[in-house]
C-alpha cells in the first residue's frame, strides 16, 4: 500500500469517528459510501477545483451524482472523477462525439436519452451514470478498471489503462480537496 493510500485510509477512519455538525443545512445529505462526508464538502471541493462552475450548479451536480450513485450502486467519487475528466465540470462541453458533463455519445445511447436535452444537468448525469452502471454490469468484474474502459470506448489496453489512471488521479484530487475542506471545517 502506498503512503498516499495509507494516509487516505487513516483519514477516512479518523473522520468516521468524528461528528459532522458545522455548516450543515437540512438538504446537506451524507454522500453515499462516504457517510461521514456531506454533499456540501463535495460542492466546495468541486468549486475550488473548477472555479468556473456556479455554486447552485455544483450543488445540483453533486446532489444528482449522490442520488444516482445510491440508485445504481456506483461510487460517487468515481462518477465525479468521470465528470471532471470528461468535461472539467462544464455543462455545455462538446467533443467530436460527446456532449455535456459526462460526454455522452448520442449516437450510441439513443435508448437512454429518449429525445431529451443532454445539456440539461439532470438528463446528462442520469444518462452518463446509467452508462457507467451498464458497463460495470456488462464487464462483471469488481472495481472500475474494465467498466471505465467500456465507458470510454477504449479499444486498446494502453488507452484503457491511460483512461483508468486519469480517472483515479482525478478521484484522488477530488478526495484530497474534500478532506482538506472537511478538516478545516471540523
Amino acid at each position: 500500500m502506498t503512503l498516499f493510500k495509507s494516509v487516505i485510509c487513516f483519514m477516512m477512519t479518523l473522520l468516521m469517528c468524528l461528528s459532522v455538525n458545522s455548516g450543515e443545512t437540512l438538504k446537506d445529505q451524507p454522500v453515499f459510501g462516504q457517510e461521514h462526508l456531506r454533499e456540501s464538502h463535495f460542492v466546495k471541493g468541486v468549486m475550488e477545483l473548477y472555479p468556473s462552475i456556479p455554486e447552485l450548479e455544483a450543488q445540483k451536480v453533486v446532489g444528482l451524482v449522490n442520488y444516482y450513485s445510491q440508485e445504481l450502486n456506483l461510487t460517487p467519487t468515481v462518477a465525479l472523477a468521470v465528470i471532471g475528466t470528461e468535461s472539467e465540470f462544464v455543462r455545455t462541453a462538446r467533443s467530436a462525439t460527446g456532449v455535456g458533463y459526462t460526454q455522452v455519445y448520442p449516437k450510441y445511447h439513443k435508448n437512454k436519452i429518449k429525445n431529451r436535452d443532454l445539456f440539461k444537468t439532470q438528463v446528462n448525469i442520469e444518462v452518463g451514470m446509467k452508462i457507467l452502471q451498464e458497463c460495470k454490469e456488462r464487464t462483471g468484474k469488481p472495481g472500475y478498471r474494465t467498466a471505465l474502459a467500456c465507458y470510454n470506448g477504449a479499444v486498446s489496453k494502453d488507452k484503457a489503462e491511460r483512461y483508468y489512471r486519469k480517472i483515479r488521479e482525478q478521484e484522488k484530487r477530488i478526495l484530497v480537496k474534500v478532506y482538506q475542506i472537511f478538516m478545516t471545517n471540523s
